[in-house]
């Protein structure tokens, strides 16, 4: 299941607005992106985690600063939780990808976060 199916049933309320600002383009919509996708993400879909893995890689000014060990950790747990071979393989390219950009302690530190991680349930 993807994040989009829940949007179109309804299943997570006034997201399905946020969702339509970010697809906008309008100033401001990358944080509105990753304000939308985190919860999303928390809760174990993998296409959300692996925007947000994206978005930590990245860093985006004024929303969230570069973090390789939170890009590992989400492209980690997308690469669990995506369906399609293709995007598990892309997730797990993306999280070797910041690894070699890390020590070997990070890298320890994300894969232990990675291993503890637990969905967080949907909030009301």
């Amino acid at each position: 299941m993807h994040f989009y199916d829940d949007l179109s049933q309804g299943a997570v309320g006034d997201r399905a607005d946020a969702w339509a600002a970010v697809m906008s383009g309008t100033p401001g919509s990358s944080a509105t992106a990753f304000w939308l996708f985190l919860p999303l993400a928390e809760q174990g879909y993998g296409d959300a985690q692996f925007i947000v893995g994206t978005y930590f890689s990245n860093g985006i000014a004024g929303v969230v600063p570069q973090d390789r060990e939170q890009a590992y950790l989400w492209y980690a747990l997308a690469a669990e939780h995506f369906e399609d071979e293709y995007w598990r393989k892309t997730a797990a390219r993306n999280r070797d990808l910041v690894a070699a950009k890390m020590t070997d302690e990070q890298v320890a530190e994300a894969r232990r976060l990675a291993r503890e991680w637990k969905p967080e349930p949907a909030k009301p």
